[in-house]
């Protein structure tokens, strides 16, 4: 059974790359919050039959919307190509164990066993370390974002 530090030691040597990828994503977390925000502005000035700053904050809606985009592009390509790298170095690690292993331990085992751990399991480990462990900050930076923004909503709702 894989323990935490040996989880972390595994991904010590992308440790940049993950950065990167979670840096990426809570950008867009914080972009992702931002749209409510300005799309109630530019709600409450259509009601309201429009104003002088109507038609700067539409820009800075779409703008919200390009960058959100362009931040979803870079943190999808980012974590394909680390992905690729923690997947490559995976499997020459599972490799070089099992040829270590002795004829005897490859004897009674069963070929789909050791098959299924250096194909499936290290491509579930890749996946787990690029894309879960990467984006846990930012999905706990937009879950506390989103309770913020019910709760601040809720209350100007009970002041007006």
């Amino acid at each position: 059974m894989m323990g935490i530090a040996d989880l972390l030691a595994r991904a010590a040597p992308f440790r940049r790359a993950l950065l990167a990828i979670s840096a990426l994503t809570i950008a867009e977390s914080f972009a992702l919050l931002a749209l409510p925000w300005l799309g109630g502005k530019v709600l409450g000035m259509i009601v309201a039959g429009g104003g002088p700053q109507m038609a700067e904050v539409v820009a800075l809606l779409v703008l919200t919307l390009a960058l959100l985009t362009a931040l979803n592009i870079a943190a999808a390509m980012l974590s394909a190509r680390t992905a690729g790298q923690v997947l490559a170095g995976l499997r020459v690690e599972a490799y070089v164990h099992v040829q270590r292993l002795g004829i005897a331990f490859h004897d009674s085992s069963r070929q789909g066993d050791l098959l299924a751990l250096m194909t499936f399991e290290v491509t579930n480990l890749s996946q787990f370390l690029t894309a879960t462990l990467a984006s846990v900050p930012a999905m706990v930076l937009t879950a506390i974002g989103a309770v913020l923004l019910v709760a601040f909503g809720a209350e100007l709702a009970l002041r007006s």
